[in-house]
């Protein structure tokens, strides 16, 4: 049985965040893991830094997915997002 666990993320390294920039700025995936409005967005690089990872924690909720002790993949969340509450 493969050994599967989450742990959250607490302080980002840069082993941490050159995963996060590889996986955000792959080809294959950028369609699938954020919204893009036109072939500009698609193909725009956003590099992933330990302190741009420092500044979502204040936000989000972030876990790191590991497969045999081998960094795989992050899931995120946030509590109320402002930008889906409406006002008023």
């Amino acid at each position: 049985m493969n050994n599967v666990y989450f742990t959250k993320l607490a302080t980002p390294t840069i082993e941490i965040a050159t995963a996060f920039d590889r996986w955000e700025n792959d080809a294959e995936l950028v369609p699938l893991t954020r919204p893009n409005r036109n072939k500009q967005e698609l193909e725009r690089h956003m590099p992933v830094t330990v302190a741009g990872l420092t500044e979502r924690l204040i936000h989000n909720h972030i876990y790191l997915i590991y497969l045999e002790g081998q960094l795989i993949g992050e899931m995120n969340y946030q509590v109320d997002p402002q930008h889906l509450l409406k006002k008023g």
